[in-house]
């Protein structure tokens, strides 16, 4: 039988849905055919951003879809009972995890499955450590979106510097409101700088009035973008000069690597998974912060806004630092292509 690949994913979560279809895609563009099963608005939002038919769970059921598969990758810890029917029709169970969710239970599963994709060195020590992966299901693919490297033209004949808020989905439950008054603190830093916050579901209202009082006393500065389709969210990395990533925690740090990818250096708290990536007055700015771990060594941001906002104001000032971190935002770009395709090979063989 052709190898045919499937992919489930069925619980909501911006980064994990953005993952599967570059997942996808970048199977599909190596000649393997693959399916993707969805449930509800999961299966909704990965349908807006893949070409292909998404099969609705609630029509086809998993044991009907899995069948002529060679290999099942779950994007969240599914039912035990679920893996072992697959492993017993001889097909490969492989999981992509999000590791600020599993829980010490999620152990059984994890140690059930064919092999585990790692996309970052803190994760892979995490689940070595933690569930006792073997070399042979451990398979380390640091994440790499399949879009171009790029170099951003941001600065050329603008008037303005610009500075871009991703807001969208998990991202709310992954910052504080207090990077409403970031934004505040940043325009009233200087007359040159403008704001694209583009939010999602969940803080479409938060949004929407904070950019209501900001246009009232800083004019057409601050823009908002309510829920943009994938096209836009890169797009508007390619036109901005600073990205400020605010989150806390983080399972596969999309919005910091899309941002490198299209040439637009970030500002974020230093912290794992992303600070993996983000070099600090390299191609980034990482701002120091304490830290609270879970039981797997996940780790929360606890730092302080003030300083968050202050680290903003002061590299929006600094256009030398700015110019020499967006032609930076390569660095190790190709190294972590190779070594994700290498992973893919691993993967897929």
């Amino acid at each position: 039988m052709a190898d045919r690949l499937g992919i489930v994913t069925r619980y909501f979560q911006h980064d994990m849905a953005q993952a599967v279809v570059q997942l996808a895609e970048t199977v599909c563009n190596r000649g393997t055919p693959v399916t993707i099963l969805g449930r509800e608005i999961c299966r909704r939002e990965v349908a807006k951003h893949w070409d292909h038919h998404v099969v609705d769970e609630r029509k086809t059921s998993f044991r009907r879809w899995c069948k002529n598969l060679n290999r099942v990758i779950w994007t969240r810890i599914p039912p035990l009972d679920e893996v072992c029917y697959v492993k017993n029709l001889g097909i490969e169970a492989v999981l992509l995890p999000c590791w600020e969710e599993l829980v010490s239970k999620d152990k059984v599963v994890v140690t059930a499955m064919d092999k585990v994709i790692l996309p970052y060195r803190c994760v892979s020590h995490a689940l070595q450590t933690h569930m006792h992966l073997s070399n042979k299901q451990a398979i380390q693919m640091p994440w790499s979106p399949p879009i171009p490297i790029s170099h951003s033209a941001a600065f050329t004949h603008k008037p303005r510097v610009r500075v871009h808020f991703p807001l969208y989905d998990t991202q709310a439950k992954r910052t504080d409101w207090a990077i409403f008054l970031v934004m505040r603190r940043i325009l009233e830093s200087a007359d040159d700088t403008e704001l694209s916050i583009a939010c999602g579901r969940q803080w479409a209202m938060a949004s929407i009035r904070a950019v209501k009082h900001l246009r009232r006393d800083y004019g057409d500065r601050a823009h908002l973008e309510q829920r943009p389709n994938l096209l836009r969210r890169i797009m508007t990395f390619a036109t901005s000069d600073l990205t400020v990533w605010p989150t806390h925690f983080e399972s596969l740090g999309l919005i910091g690597l899309s941002s490198l990818y299209m040439g637009t250096p970030v500002l974020a708290w230093d912290i794992r998974p992303h600070s993996e990536y983000l070099k600090s007055w390299k191609n980034s700015i990482l701002v120091p912060c304490d830290t609270r771990e879970n039981w797997l060594g996940v780790p929360e941001a606890l730092g302080d806004y003030n300083e968050f906002g202050e680290a903003a104001v002061s590299a929006l000032r600094d256009k030398a630092l700015l110019a020499r971190m967006r032609a930076a935002t390569d660095f190790g770009l190709a190294n972590r292509q190779q070594q994700f395709e290498a992973g893919l090979d691993k993967l897929l063989t």
